[in-house]
């Protein structure tokens, strides 16, 4: 289960890499803190929805 929590870094990091000499230099300045900001929330979500704070070791 732990390797399927990588998947959507690799994809955004794929995505970005591809799209980002494309984009307008004015965006890209703007994107990296953005990029952060959607990036902390979203692996909050995947660390409760794993469950991962919950478990103990037996």
């Amino acid at each position: 289960m732990s390797g399927l929590m990588l998947v959507p870094c690799a994809v955004a990091f794929a995505l970005v890499g591809l799209a980002w000499p494309k984009l307008p230099q004015r965006f890209q300045r703007s994107l990296v803190p953005v990029g952060y900001v959607v990036a902390a929330p979203a692996y909050l979500g995947l660390a409760a929805a794993s469950g991962a704070a919950c478990r103990t070791r037996s």
